[in-house]
């Protein structure tokens, strides 16, 4: 056995530094982490915000604030919010369990698991950093949600400015919460390092690669560093081995991603996994329609199946419809179950887990954090919201139907004017659901329920792991464009 090094990273006020664990390990040596410099960065929630609020302000970036109280912002709220999700609720709001029938929730129960984490969030336009119009943000507010079917919810999102652009991420996370817990705090200020490193000069076209550029540089950064095991542990740890076991728990569970970056008119959609971005575009008669901004990596995608089958000749990649037989996504953060070399894994495997190196492992990795980047450029004029969403959404729903029950959402609440078309009728959605004021709450009801409300009290009475083989967690943001009405 000899002595090696893990890497562990330590955050200053102006850098992240390196600090050194020593550990026992069979000859391995776990590549260089990176140091990484963040800019003054200012961030305003991750999954679940304090439910004292259902309506918050995000400010435009204070111009002079300090690096470390930015993050120590960002580290309180993400303490607190977790705490508060995982071991009270909004507990202001007490209600005690229906004994009338043990296998269905009261109408009081559901619609408190239903709205008690929704959020309406107003975009503060503030001051032009760069003094031109074009970078003014294009949007005037979002809604956000998240109901959970296993305990923890495995779903994280975060909310952040980054000079004159919005960041909007959503991390659906498997095998555990340490991965997305730890991407939905750390991605937007990977994101807004590498986008501070661009020139202001460059021409749209040119800015537009550049940035989708920069976007795929702060995924893969981010993967990297999660995976050779460079985040403090903030659980304290009775040995190296439990140290060591602590600090790559997040690269052992895993997380797909999908972030949303505005700048201007200009929408970039970072995608890596199976969740997934649709805009909703109105149409001239007022129907709306859907304009799909990222795919779905999994191997029913026919381009993801070719990649890897081109990338791993005359191996035996898939197995029972998945990766080696055990894994849905074909991009993901962590998963080093897929990325570490097979001798890493021998060594550290019986550590952090009890899952052992997937059957025909030769050519690793097999995954990735790559993203795929999309650009659009928003018409505020008939470009009306962005859905952000986990795919516990869009196991339930098309993209198509949650661009109609949006339409006919803002319909209703005189987002937009009503339509002379009878378009809402001809599609059939009078029999969803139209009782919430929440965007991202009324997808999440209709995807549960779809108009049935007794379906949703049954659904939702059900525990984990029970309710993962009915539901699994729902995590929608949606983006709206234009001035509020």
């Amino acid at each position: 056995m000899a002595t090696r090094p893990l890497l562990r990273v330590a955050r200053t006020t102006q850098r992240v530094r390196l600090r050194y664990l020593s550990c026992h390990t069979a000859q391995i040596a776990i590549p260089h982490i990176r140091t990484q410099t963040f800019p003054k960065f200012y961030s305003t929630s991750t999954n679940n915000d304090d439910p004292s609020s259902k309506t918050r302000t995000i400010p435009p970036p204070p111009k002079r604030t300090p690096l470390r109280t930015a993050l120590t912002i960002t580290s309180v709220v993400v303490g607190i919010a977790a705490w508060i999700y995982v071991f009270t609720g909004d507990s202001s709001k007490p209600v005690e369990r229906s004994t009338d029938n043990a296998d269905t929730l009261s109408e009081a129960e559901k619609e408190k698991v239903l709205t008690q984490h929704e959020r309406v969030v107003r975009i503060s336009s503030g001051s032009d950093v760069q003094g031109t119009a074009k970078w003014k943000i294009l949007a005037s507010h979002f809604h956000v949600n998240a109901v959970a079917s296993n305990d923890p919810i495995e779903d994280y999102h975060a909310e952040s400015r980054h000079e004159n652009g919005l960041i909007l991420g959503i991390f659906d996370g498997h095998s555990g919460t340490e991965c997305s817990a730890l991407i939905s705090q750390y991605l937007p200020h990977y994101i807004g390092a590498s986008l501070s490193k661009l020139p202001k000069s460059l021409t749209d076209r040119t800015r537009q690669k550049a940035v989708a550029s920069a976007l795929k540089d702060a995924f893969l950064k981010l993967d990297a560093d999660i995976i050779n095991g460079g985040f403090d542990s903030s659980s304290p740890a009775s040995s190296v081995d439990a140290q060591i076991a602590s600090a790559l728990r997040p690269a052992v569970a895993g997380s797909c991603a999908i972030v949303a970056y505005l700048e201007g008119s200009d929408l970039y959609v970072a995608c890596t996994g199976d969740s997934r971005a649709v805009l909703g575009k109105r149409r001239g008669d007022g129907s709306f329609e859907a304009i799909p901004l990222s795919a779905d990596h999994t191997i029913k995608n026919p381009v993801e199946h070719a990649r890897m089958l081109e990338e791993h000749p005359g191996e035996a990649v898939f197995a029972r419809g998945r990766v080696l037989g055990g894994l849905m996504p074909t991009r993901a953060f962590g998963d080093a179950r897929y990325k570490w070399p097979a001798e890493i894994q021998n060594t550290l495997l019986s550590l952090l887990t009890r899952r052992s190196t997937p059957r025909n492992y030769q050519t690793p990795p097999y995954i990735t954090a790559e993203p795929e980047v999309s650009h659009y450029t928003v018409n505020p004029s008939t470009d009306r919201f962005l859905i952000l969403g986990s795919d516990g959404l869009y196991d339930e729903l098309t993209s198509e139907e949650c661009v109609d029950l949006l339409g006919k959402f803002m319909e209703n609440q005189k987002l937009v004017p009503a339509s002379s078309a009878d378009w809402a009728s001809s599609k059939g959605l009078e029999k969803w659901s139209y009782r919430d004021g929440n965007a991202a709450t009324h997808l999440i009801r209709n995807a549960l329920g779809k108009g049935d409300e007794g379906k949703i009290r049954k659904l939702l009475a059900l525990k984990p792991p029970q309710s993962r083989k009915a539901r699994d967690d729902m995590t929608v943001n949606v983006l709206f464009f234009g001035e509020e009405r």
